[in-house]
């Protein structure tokens, strides 16, 4: 190149060009994906009762039927009590516990509340304890449907998952576990006064039946 002839500066490329072509684009796209996915994220964490409707609608056992076991340990747990407690499994031992799982947005645990309640008042004086497992739910809500639905005993939200350790299938479910800590009976779906009483008594010694 001559030195002497006049120097011309490359063109600058077009705003619209380095907004098509540069990584503009692409880093806004990747930033409003991240944005929406942190929404439902959230929304699902904020909202557990909705997101618990919607993806474990298929968790609801609408039928009561006693399911065959082989007696085995019952998983210890702690439940955090909506009184303020803290009760372990193992501190019962000796009494017959009846562990009911259920959520407060599950139509057919609402249906069997007032069954578990009269079997509460039946058997509260001996050596037969209700346990109420709260799982897949919010503290207010579950709080609320003991209130509404006038519950007396002991109910409270696992420190730890349980799903798994108890098999469950879905809620309502209940299980009986005799003094010697042996999970003896299960009852998937709602269950009513009479079937429950029939299982607790044959969970209790002889000599209490």
């Amino acid at each position: 190149m001559n030195p002497s002839e006049p120097q011309t500066a490359p063109a600058a490329a077009s705003p619209r060009n380095r907004w098509t072509t540069g990584p503009g684009v692409a880093t806004l796209v990747v930033l409003a994906a991240c944005v929406a996915l942190m929404g439902v994220l959230g929304y699902r964490l904020m909202n557990p009762t909705a997101a618990s409707n919607i993806q474990n609608s298929a968790r609801i056992n609408s039928e009561g039927r006693n399911v065959a076991v082989q007696p085995h340990p019952a998983s210890p747990f702690t439940l955090t009590t909506y009184d303020g407690r803290e009760i372990g499994l193992e501190s019962l031992r000796g009494k017959v516990v009846v562990l009911n799982f259920w959520s407060s947005w599950c139509p057919p645990c609402k249906d069997e509340a007032p069954a578990l309640e009269r079997v509460h008042q039946r058997f509260k004086d001996g050596d037969v304890v209700l346990l109420g497992v709260n799982v897949w739910d919010k503290g207010p809500e579950a709080e609320q449907f003991l209130f509404e639905h006038g519950i007396t005993y002991t109910n409270g939200a696992p420190t730890a998952p349980l799903a798994a350790e108890y098999g469950l299938t879905g809620i309502p479910e209940t299980f009986i576990v005799n003094p010697e800590g042996q999970v003896v009976s299960r009852w998937v779906g709602p269950i009513g006064d009479a079937d429950l009483s029939e299982l607790i008594a044959a969970a209790l010694p002889a000599a209490d039946r």
